[in-house]
């Protein structure tokens, strides 16, 4: 077997594994994998803005605002003024994104 046949073959194992998890995240918590990803990124300092969860995920700041909207809309989320720079609004990890974290299964 060459490598090529040897990277393709790890390729498809990657990404069945991760066919895999996005279905048992859907399943266990009702979340996309790029929504569990924003709600990680917002529960690591407690809070964040959505220009930070773009950057972190390498995606566009219109593609953040949808996301975060359906955690929203699931309670996951909350947006707030920034107290310190009003032009700026936070998102907010809810006590039950929190828990989803906690529930979620593992990647790996």
């Amino acid at each position: 077997m060459d490598r090529v046949d040897t990277s393709l073959i790890a390729l498809r194992r990657i990404l069945r594994a991760t066919e895999l998890f996005s279905r048992e995240l859907a399943h266990s918590v009702g979340l996309t994998a790029a929504q569990f990803r924003v709600l990680q990124i917002v529960s690591e300092n407690g809070h964040c803005t959505a220009t930070t969860i773009a950057q972190r995920m390498r995606i566009s700041q219109a593609t953040v605002t949808s996301l975060v909207d359906k955690l929203v809309r699931q309670d996951m989320v909350f947006r707030e003024r920034s107290k310190t720079d009003r032009r700026q609004t936070n998102i907010v990890a809810t006590e039950k994104g929190l828990q989803a974290i906690h529930d979620a299964p593992d990647p790996l």
